[in-house]
C-alpha cells in the first residue's frame, strides 16, 4: 500500500496590487500549520515584476514541506517577466517545474522497498508564443517507470485529456478561479 501523502496546493494567489506581502505571510504561516508533505503552487502567483513584487512574495522563502515546495507557470508569470520570476523563486527555495519531473521517495513499503511518486510539472498551457516556453507533457513524462504513481502539475485544466492518455494518476490546475471537475 502506498501511505497518505498531504499535499497544499496554491494557486492564483495574483499578488499585485490588492493582496501583499502581510497576505503572503499568512498563507505562509497557514499552510506550514497542515504538515504538509509537499507544496505545490500552479502558476498565476503574480500580477508584476519581479522588481515591484519580488519583496512582497518573499515569504515563501519560509515555506516548509517534507518533500519540498514546487512551482509550474500560470498564464500570468508570461505577462509578468516569466524568467525573472523563474529565477527569484528559485533564490526562494521554490523549485520550478519546467516540463520535468523529480521522483519523490516517500519511504519504504514493510519489505524495505522505496515508495517512489514521480512529480511532474509543465509550463502554462499557451507559453509557446515566448521564446523557450511552451507546455510539453511528453516530456516531462519520458523515461519514467509507468509502475510509479504521478502527479502532474499543470496551471490550466486543459491538459487533462493529454495527461489522461499518458497515464498520468492525478492532476493538480488552478486558473478557473471557480473550481472544476473532470
Amino acid at each position: 500500500d502506498f501511505p497518505a501523502l498531504r499535499i497544499a496546493q496554491i494557486s492564483d494567489l495574483h499578488v499585485g496590487p490588492t493582496l501583499r506581502r502581510g497576505y503572503v505571510e499568512k498563507l505562509v504561516q497557514t499552510v506550514n500549520a497542515l504538515g504538509a508533505d509537499l507544496v505545490v503552487i500552479t502558476g498565476d502567483l503574480v500580477d508584476g515584476y519581479v522588481s515591484q513584487l519580488g519583496e512582497q512574495v518573499a515569504p515563501l522563502a519560509a515555506l516548509r514541506a517534507r518533500h519540498g515546495v514546487f512551482f509550474v507557470t500560470g498564464n500570468h508569470e508570461y505577462y509578468s517577466g516569466v524568467d525573472e520570476w523563474l529565477a527569484h523563486l528559485s533564490r526562494l527555495g521554490v523549485r520550478p517545474l519546467r516540463n520535468e519531473r523529480v521522483t519523490l521517495n516517500l519511504g519504504h513499503d514493510p519489505a524495505g522497498a522505496p515508495l517512489l511518486l514521480d512529480l511532474a510539472g509543465v509550463d502554462d498551457y499557451h507559453s509557446d508564443r515566448f521564446p523557450g516556453h511552451g507546455a510539453d507533457l511528453p516530456r516531462a513524462l519520458a523515461g519514467r517507470d509507468p509502475q510509479r504513481p504521478v502527479v502532474l502539475l499543470a496551471h490550466q485544466p486543459a491538459a487533462i485529456k493529454q495527461a489522461t492518455a499518458l497515464g498520468v494518476d492525478l492532476q493538480l490546475s488552478g486558473h478557473t478561479h471557480g473550481g472544476q471537475l473532470a
